[in-house]
Order: structure tokens, then sequence, then C-alpha cells
């Protein structure tokens, strides 16, 4: 890619993240605000915030925010220095330099948001496949190498040195390395995870719901969401590592844009199952009695401890607010 063509790339990713930032920040209120809203209706002492959810949208939100600002104020010193005289021409020296203390603390913030939002991902393959932590050795295993490579490129990054030098040459086969690998890592944990959970709430369908037309049409609506958004956010993350290793420089349009796309996909889940099973709670309400809608459905149904309550209906047991995660009220559901 030639000067202007990076400098454009990167005007063009910065208006996209900013512009998907913005949306995701209303979605977090929304989501926080029904979270809230969910457990007040449900009455005081019968359930608690699920503190894993609450404390990776928020930090996802944080990490979300700085990424952006980075990106803004990385674009306005760049034009500034161009304006100034003291950059190349096009400010590509700004844009490509890697061992500036803004584009380091951008690629850290860029890592830590990926592992909060993956490890969000697993945490709920963990309470759907009954907390049985065999199922997520390997996601987590994954998880780690991301970590790892994310903040492998970061070290890389912080001792390549300025543009041109030969420190920055040696080392930019290590930094590519690195990203690769992140991006690979990232990619499998999310079609593992989506695929396992989709496969665990597909298994237990045909058992506990075999003829009943409302409950089947909602719970296939619920998984449509979560097998939905992983493709959604899968198919982003692939299309980057095909255009990273394309090496055409057409990553720099996408690979910002992933960062608040990894915010919105679990927040968004939360959301929509949540006002679409309020919705359907209302439009079924006049002509059927559902005695498990009677306590309002749990929209983040994809974190409920287990589908292993034979006892209760699979309304009930897939829409549970699981905000009482302790070990205690678990066990008292027959959790394994």
């Amino acid at each position: 890619m030639g000067a202007t063509s990076l400098d454009l790339a990167y005007i063009v990713a910065i208006w996209v993240e900013t512009s998907l930032w913005g949306a995701y920040l209303v979605l977090y209120v929304l989501c926080v605000y029904t979270l809230l809203v969910r457990r007040q209706r449900a009455g005081k002492g019968t359930t608690s915030l699920p503190t894993p959810v609450i404390i990776s949208i928020t930090a996802m939100a944080i990490f979300s925010s700085i990424h952006a600002s980075i990106g803004l104020t990385r674009l306005l010193h760049g034009f500034k220095e161009f304006a100034d005289g003291t950059a190349l021409p096009g400010t590509l020296a700004v844009f490509m330099g890697k061992s500036t203390w803004l584009n380091i603390l951008k690629e850290a913030t860029y890592t830590c948001n990926t592992a909060a939002a993956d490890g969000l991902l697993i945490w709920r393959l963990w309470t759907i496949w009954g907390r049985d932590f065999r199922i997520v050795a390997l996601p987590l295993f994954l998880l780690c190498c991301t970590a790892a490579c994310g903040f492998g490129s970061t070290i890389s990054f912080a001792i390549a040195g300025p543009v041109g030098s030969l420190r920055q040459t040696l080392f930019i086969k290590t930094i590519n390395a690195w990203v690769t690998a992140f991006f690979v890592f990232t990619l499998c944990t999310n079609v593992l995870s989506t695929c396992a959970i989709a496969y665990r709430i597909l298994t237990f369908m045909p058992e506990h719901i075999p003829g009943r037309t409302v409950e089947r049409r909602l719970y296939l609506q619920m998984v449509a969401v979560i097998v939905e958004s992983g493709l959604l956010y899968s198919a982003t993350m692939l299309t980057l590592l095909v255009m990273w290793l394309s090496g055409a420089g057409s990553e720099y349009l996408v690979v910002d844009a992933t960062m608040p796309i990894a915010c919105i996909v679990p927040t968004l889940i939360v959301i929509r199952v949540g006002l679409g099973v309020q919705w359907q709670k209302a439009k079924l309400a006049p002509g059927h009695t559902v005695e498990s809608m009677s306590a309002g459905f749990n929209f983040n149904f994809l974190t409920a401890p287990s589908f292993n309550n034979a006892g209760n209906t699979a309304l009930e047991v897939v829409a549970r607010l699981p905000y009482d995660m302790d070990s205690e009220s678990c066990s008292s559901r027959g959790c394994q």
C-alpha cells in the first residue's frame, strides 16, 4: 500500500470504529439497564447479578473506549506533524510507527479486549455444559495462546525501534508471526465455543421439547441468536485474517472495526434474547398459558447453569435467570 492509500485506509478505519463504538455504548447502557431492571422485577434477594457478564461487558466498554480514543489521537497527531512538516509525506511514519507509546497501548488494549470477549464466551460454554471443566479445557488453552500472542506482539512493537531502522526491519517478521497466530487462535476459540454451545442446546431440545410448538419456536429463536452472533464475529475475524495474510494492506480497513464488533456481539445477545423473549411473552399472554413465563424469561439464558434439570420444564431450564450462580443455588436446582 502506498503512503496515501494507508492514510485513507486509516481515516476510513477510524470512522468505522468510532461509528461502531458509538453504537456499542448505546447497547452497553441498554444491556446494563436490562440486567438491573430484571433483577429489580425478580424481587430483592431472589437473584444476584451475573458478575462475569457485568464485569466482562464493562471491561470491554472501557477497552473499546480507550482504543477508539487512541486511534483518534494518532490520527490528529499524524496530520498535525504533517502540517508542521515534521512527518514523512502522507504521515506514513506516524501511522506505521510500531514503537510509539500510543501504538503499544493500542495493541495492549486490543489484546485485553479480545481476551475479555473470548473469556465471556468460554464462561457461557462452561455454564451451559453444567460447569464441566473438561469441556472448556481446549478453549481455555486457546485463550491462553491468544493472550500470549497478543502480548508477544505488543512487546515486539515496544522493542522494534523507529520506522526504517534496522531493528524494526528485523522485528517485522516476528511481529507478523505473533499477529497471525493471535488471529488464528481467537478465531478457533470462537468457532469451537460457538459450535459446542449450539450442539449442547440442539441436542437438549428433542428430548425436552418434543411437540410444544410455542416453546420449540421460541427455543429455536434463542438458538439462532447465539449461532448468528458467533458467526458474525467469526466471519469478521476470518476476513481480517485473510486480508492480513494477503499482505495488501487492506487489513487496516477491518482491524480497528473488530474491536467494537467483539464488544457488540455478546452485548447484543443479552439484549436481543431479553427483548425478544419479553415481546414473545406479551404476544402469547392473551391466548396461551405457559407457567414458566410467569416469572419472566432469562434473556441471558445462554449462561444457564445446567441442562440436566429433568424435573423442570424446558422453558424453566432455558429461561431461568441464572443470576444466583453460587454453588448452593446451583446444587438446589440439580446442577452438575
